[in-house]
């Protein structure tokens, strides 16, 4: 398996020849990851949570992509282990909410690193973001980023680091697994020149 290092180089390497490269191949395999089904003569049904946003599902999912290359960049993080975090984690709904009342495309644990993000902490703000395209994610993207950046290194690996970033221990865990899996299957969505359905859901 490619270790974080390779990983973050080819990515740079592709975008040296193509800087826009890596944003429009996210763009493309996201808005693949929310397309419940495409009509022969180009009409898109996104999954509900995409419909009726500001802008349209398009701008939000570009928006997503454009902070998710910007803050693993920032990082050295590949931006698709990024991306398969929040398919993984939220489906990409900004406004899912977990068990413990994470919240967030990466679902940010508000006892936990979500505590201090704004779009975590305040309810009034989260309402405000509704009415903006990408819903204020850059900040949780960045923090979430930080984490995860944190916890490779301590644990010596991608594969742990994931594990980490879920579970505190530093080990491969299924959350891992889940991550990677969908890291390829957004590699392979990024590959197609249109959006494919993704049957409205995540699996």
């Amino acid at each position: 398996m490619a270790t974080l290092v390779t990983m973050a180089a080819g990515h740079a390497r592709a975008q040296e020849r193509e800087p826009d490269s890596i944003e429009m191949t996210l763009a493309r395999a996201l808005e693949a990851r929310v397309t419940v089904w495409r009509s022969p003569g180009g009409r898109v049904v996104y999954v509900s949570h995409c419909r009726g946003v500001p802008r349209g599902c398009r701008a939000r999912v570009a928006a997503f992509a454009r902070w998710i290359a910007e803050v693993s960049r920032e990082r050295e993080l590949d931006p698709f282990v990024l991306a398969a975090m929040a398919v993984r984690e939220s489906g990409l709904d900004p406004f899912a909410r977990g068990p413990a009342g994470e919240l967030g495309i990466i679902q940010l644990h508000p006892r936990g690193i979500g505590g201090r993000v704004r779009f975590i902490r305040s309810e009034g703000y989260r309402r405000w973001c509704r009415h903006q395209a990408g819903a204020c994610q850059r900040e949780v993207l960045e923090t979430g980023a930080d984490h995860l950046a944190q916890a490779i290194v301590q644990c010596g690996s991608l594969e742990a680091g994931l594990g980490a970033y879920n579970s505190g221990a530093c080990h491969e865990t299924a959350y891992t697994r889940r991550v990677l899996r969908e890291r390829s299957r957004l590699l392979e969505l990024a590959k197609a020149s249109t959006p494919l359905a993704s049957r409205g859901h995540v699996d």
